[in-house]
């Protein structure tokens, strides 16, 4: 009778990837894999591309939320809080031996120093050879995607080895982040096989922006402490972008006058505003929000306002701002005109609904407050 490893690779791997989908969560799929690699050493050969493909290096990563527990390493079962020699000497062996088959790289450390020496928890900086990560990252071959994770503080900056900037030149990856608060070497090369990538505004950034110059930017607006010189010096236009993607995550009337100007750029470039909405109730669901948000757009965008598409996923927290394509009609939808649009199931959201939702809940603490005094 046939085995399963007798069946043909092709074969199997569909069976492999049919039984993975029953598995709603990608992490509950990674395991399942990272289970059936162990079956066998054939099992292994055909799972490590997939399990591999996607490589998480953790040098320290970030405390969790309160009450739960520390990250720790996968191999030595040590801290990742703080740098420990033999837990990353260990990663960096387990990378390199896996380093066929990695194609995008997540590069973790929320030290101060990336890569080198971690202040903090820690009561000094430890040693480390830089070319200890570099011999491992060069062995790296066909790397298509790199990202570089470490605090997102402001007021703390990872330092960017210009070592790694080198490496970047000589992996050739297509796609770049820099997911945290970098401070950059302060010549920066050319990076031409870059042709997307993604940071947050910052001066540091802008720098970054300069010197790449990829055909697809995305720029993170994180803070309203840095909404005027370093974003405008991050997102300024340059020929070769076709495709720029801002997105500003916290959406208040602190945004200045003339603050978005679409006009400066290519005529074919593809520009969108990602707009998160904290509040969606104050500024575009209840009545008239949306028409007060609507004014005060028109003043923040140099271009006319009334030329731009502007689109809203249902029950979503983030509306979309994009330039229409050349001899395109902008359009407006999803966004609510006037209060009967605005729907339930039984029944318009008008005023006197809000006086009933007002009078039910006065009755529910009445009714509460006089159980709890009996």
């Amino acid at each position: 009778m046939a085995k399963l490893p007798d069946l043909p690779l092709e074969t199997l791997l569909d069976i492999i990837d049919w039984f993975l989908q029953s598995w709603g969560h990608p992490y509950d799929r990674y395991l399942q894999l990272n289970s059936l690699s162990l079956v066998c050493r054939y099992f292994h050969d055909i799972t490590a591309p997939i399990i591999f493909r996607k490589y998480r290096l953790q040098l320290r990563e970030s405390p969790r939320k309160l009450g739960a527990p520390d990250p720790t390493c996968f191999l030595t079962g040590t801290s990742l809080l703080t740098w420990n020699q033999v837990g990353v000497g260990a990663r960096l062996a387990h990378l390199w031996k896996n380093a066929v088959f990695v194609r995008e790289l997540r590069i973790v450390d929320w030290g101060q120093s990336l890569g080198k020496v971690c202040l903090g928890v820690e009561p000094g900086p430890a040693p480390f050879d830089p070319a200890l990560l570099l011999d491992t990252l060069d062995a790296l071959s066909d790397v298509t995607s790199v990202v570089f994770e470490a605090t997102k503080q402001f007021h703390r900056s990872t330092h960017f080895p210009v070592e790694l900037w080198h490496w970047l030149s000589r992996v050739n990856p297509a796609n770049v982040t820099f997911d945290g608060s970098f401070a950059f070497p302060s010549a920066l090369g050319p990076l031409p096989s870059i042709r997307s990538m993604s940071l947050r505004a910052s001066c540091e950034a802008a720098r970054v922006v300069e010197a790449v110059r990829p055909a697809l930017l995305e720029i993170s607006v994180e803070a309203t402490n840095q909404k005027d010189h370093c974003f405008k010096d991050t997102s300024r236009p340059y020929p070769s972008l076709k495709q720029l993607d801002i997105r500003l995550r916290h959406y208040s009337d602190w945004i200045l006058c003339s603050y978005f100007d679409f006009t400066a750029y290519p005529v074919d470039a593809r520009l969108a505003i990602h707009v998160k909405v904290p509040d969606t109730e104050t500024c575009i669901e209840a009545s008239d929000a949306w028409a007060a948000t609507e004014e005060h757009l028109k003043w923040v965008f140099i271009d006319d306002f009334e030329k731009l598409n502007v689109r809203r996923d249902d029950g979503s927290d983030t509306f979309v701002i994009s330039r229409p394509p050349s001899g395109r009609v902008a359009v407006l939808a999803a966004l609510p005109d006037h209060p009967c649009d605005r729907q339930l199931l039984n029944g318009q959201i008008d005023g006197a609904f809000w006086n009933s939702l007002d009078a039910l809940f006065a009755k529910v603490y009445t009714q509460t407050f006089a159980a709890l005094a009996a």
